[in-house]
């Protein structure tokens, strides 16, 4: 592991690398400062890259290897737009994500181009910029705290990137965008609702500005929950009656409709409505939906389709109900499905219901990430551990032919390690609180139960005594 130093002291020479590489390409000239330490031992073996995108693997990225890891878990890449990188905006990014740091060009009183100044900034925000001097850069002397400060700005917009715009929640919104409904499956304790909101918060969807819906599917769920249906309501002199009322799916859809409406007056694009559907599998999906199988349908979506429910006979005719003639599904309303697939005692979903959905598996490996964001597990060295005993876990269950892949657990229980920081052992507290008696409910009714348990009991033991 790299120690605070260390990352300071590659971070330096990358930067000096950096700005080297530009006013080589830009002025040509051997008497910048940062030449004789950085572009002649290249240029001497010709092996001095003009330009490429060194996030692709291009061989430009093999002039800065040596710089390149700061301790993330992410490297840094350079990109460069040659010949002329001043008016192209050449960067250097952490690899695959829009996080970059570029330099800002200014005429001396020769009138010739020069570096003056780096900054950070994302595809949306810039922040403020360090002159070369005050970074000091190519002062043979350590890092200085305005270096230190420059690199934390860089580290901090990574693990924010991590965060919010990491590669499978891109690929999950891109599948969602393009479909309309998408159900997320996969081994538990993988995320998979906290993704779900992750996507809707990214595309301003929340509970505040009601355009997030999100309810949980269970046996007892039907039709008049989710859609409309009939219900008690006291009348009168304490007489019970019953009244016509909208479900939580219905109602969100008439927000989304009138949305949509406001939208093509004020001629804007409309605000997407993310619903979300946890545990979709553990209720009766024919019970529920009803004939919204049908509108759900990503072809059969808005005014155009419209179909009459259940109850639509009860409905008073009313100019201004968006839905007076029939229900639909608006084109901005997106649903996404969460489900465990391997639980026992669920209902399977019918093709029907699952071709109108994109599925996308989100793997125990995937998401890593929620140990690096952690707050309980701050401690480089806890959060190591951990990953260490979660993948050979995995690599373990994975092995068992009656269970595979499929079984394996995410990263989400290793987060239950925050309840037991103050135990002699915490992971040994995680392992009978919370792990045993998952897998051992995983190895119920395989003649080799006590033999299989042991030996997953020893594959997440031994990280910690290598």
């Amino acid at each position: 592991m790299l120690s605070e130093n260390e990352k300071l002291d590659r971070f330096k020479h990358l930067l000096e690398y950096f700005v080297s590489h530009l006013e080589w390409l830009v002025n040509h000239s051997k008497s910048h400062v940062g030449y004789a330490t950085y572009i002649q031992p290249l240029e001497s073996t010709h092996t001095f890259v003009k330009s490429g995108k060194g996030d692709k693997g291009d061989s430009i990225q093999h002039q800065i290897e040596q710089w390149n890891d700061l301790g993330e878990d992410n490297e840094v890449a350079i990109t460069v737009y040659g010949p002329d990188p001043s008016s192209r905006g050449s960067y250097l990014q952490w690899k695959g994500a829009w996080l970059n740091i570029k330099a800002e060009w200014a005429l001396n009183n020769r009138n010739v181009k020069h570096i003056q100044a780096l900054y950070t900034c994302t595809e949306e925000e810039y922040d403020p910029k360090f002159s070369i001097k005050k970074l000091g850069l190519f002062d043979q002397e350590k890092p200085n705290a305005h270096l230190k400060t420059f690199m934390s700005n860089f580290i901090e917009i990574w693990h924010k990137y991590k965060q919010e715009y990491n590669p499978v929640k891109q690929a999950i919104a891109s599948l969602l965008e393009a479909n309309k409904n998408l159900i997320l499956t996969g081994a538990p304790g993988t995320g998979k609702t906290y993704l779900a909101k992750a996507i809707a918060k990214h595309w301003d969807a929340n509970e505040e500005n009601g355009c997030l819906g999100f309810v949980q599917f269970h046996p007892s769920y039907d039709y008049s929950d989710f859609v409309e249906g009939l219900r008690p309501v006291q009348q009168a002199q304490g007489q019970i009656g019953f009244e016509l009322k909208e479900g939580i799916f219905k109602k969100f859809c008439r927000q989304a409709a009138r949305e949509v409406e406001k939208a093509q007056e004020e001629e804007r694009e409309a605000q997407s409505y993310v619903f979300i559907i946890d545990e979709i599998n553990r209720g009766e999906i024919s019970k529920i939906f009803g004939e919204l199988l049908f509108s759900i349908d990503p072809d059969y979506r808005g005014a155009a389709h419209r179909v009459q429910t259940q109850y639509h006979n009860l409905i008073k005719p009313d100019s201004n109900d968006v839905f007076a003639e029939g229900f639909y599904v608006p084109d901005n309303v997106y649903i996404i499905g969460t489900m465990n697939d391997i639980d026992r005692s669920v209902e399977s979903l019918d093709f029907a219901f699952r071709r109108r959905f994109a599925w996308y598996e989100v793997k125990a490996q995937d998401r890593m990430d929620m140990l690096d964001e952690s707050d309980a597990l701050k401690n480089a060295e806890l959060c190591d551990e951990a990953k260490k005993r979660l993948e050979q876990l995995n690599e373990a269950i994975a092995e068992i032919p009656s269970l595979g892949v499929a079984y394996q657990i995410g990263p989400a229980y290793f987060l239950k390690l925050e309840h037991y920081l103050e135990d002699e052992s915490p992971f040994d507290s995680l392992w009978q609180y919370h792990l045993k008696p998952l897998l051992f409910e995983y190895v119920r009714g395989l003649g080799d139960r006590e033999e299989l348990l042991q030996k997953l009991e020893d594959a997440y033991t031994s990280p910690s005594e290598s």
